[in-house]
């Protein structure tokens, strides 16, 4: 909180909103954390709440009026939405980021024989995972285009093309270090 005192001019101002910080510090936690579900991210808006309502403290009239919690609740609403809109935005943008690819394989149909594990390794994958990396690696569908084929959201095909990935990785990490015993 001193911080946020430093940066308030009048003694005035800093007693009003040290006011508002005790009296509304949690709600404004609880409400964030409504929206954001991360702990870390609902402080971060709580925080860009708090610089938002030093900017605006001379609107304030009476810290315990219904209405200056009315405004406090707005804006670290305002202030949430945003975090979750940018966080699910750049979701959306990791999967179509071309730049996460099987770095240690190439999967394409021609070098499958190459590794002599792999197919032995995909064969110990579920059915989805084996589909959706055959259909991105192998046949080069793009993430948008295999969520229309197996209907399954972008961002959870995201979520599960990586993980497919990592369980093909250990399976063959654990062939390859039993066939070197």
């Amino acid at each position: 909180m001193l911080i946020y005192l430093a940066i308030i001019d009048s003694e005035e101002e800093r007693i009003k909103f040290e006011e508002i910080y005790i009296k509304y510090k949690k709600l404004m936690f609880y409400v964030a954390n409504q929206i954001l579900r991360d702990d870390a991210l609902s402080e971060d808006a709580v925080h860009s709440a708090f610089l938002k309502i030093i900017d605006n403290l001379n609107k304030v009239s009476d810290v315990n009026s219904p209405k200056t919690k009315g405004f406090v609740v707005i804006i670290v609403k305002r202030i949430s939405i945003n975090i979750y809109n940018k966080r699910k935005k750049e979701e959306i943008n990791d999967i179509n980021d071309e730049s996460y690819k099987f770095n240690s394989l190439d999967l394409s149909i021609e070098n499958l024989g190459e590794c002599s594990y792999l197919v032995e390794a995909l064969k110990k994958l579920s059915e989805t995972d084996l589909q959706v990396i055959l259909l991105k690696y192998s046949h080069g569908f793009s993430i948008k285009e295999i969520s229309k084929i197996l209907n399954i959201k972008e961002v959870n095909l995201y979520k599960k093309n990586k993980r497919a990935l990592e369980k093909l990785k250990k399976i063959l990490n654990e062939m390859e270090a039993f066939s070197n015993e």
